[in-house]
């Protein structure tokens, strides 16, 4: 399980656990709660993939999209490192 403020993430080996949750929190202290089920979930800008058996694939393409269109960026670079990045700057005398 995961929490995030008031979001949840849970899972579970067998379905039933998670269906036996949601029915608690809806009965025991909350009425309006959304379940997704299936095997495709987006969370907190993640989405994960529960398509192949035993394995998750977690990707943030959606996150790093809206994050572009924030800020505007509209060119890349082959690298974040600046042009200046392996120049030698002579040494300055120690006091």
């Amino acid at each position: 399980m995961a929490i995030y403020v008031d979001d949840l993430l849970c899972c579970c080996k067998e379905e039933d656990g998670l269906k036996w949750l949601a029915q608690a929190l809806i009965r025991d202290e909350y009425t309006d709660i959304q379940v997704n089920e299936g095997s495709l979930h987006s969370y907190l800008g993640q989405t994960f993939d529960f398509n192949q058996p035993g394995k998750v694939r977690i990707t943030m393409e959606g996150y790093v999209q809206d994050l572009l269109t924030l800020y505007e960026v509209d060119h890349y670079a082959a690298t974040p490192a600046l042009s200046n990045l392996f120049t030698v700057k002579s040494p300055t005398p120690r006091s």
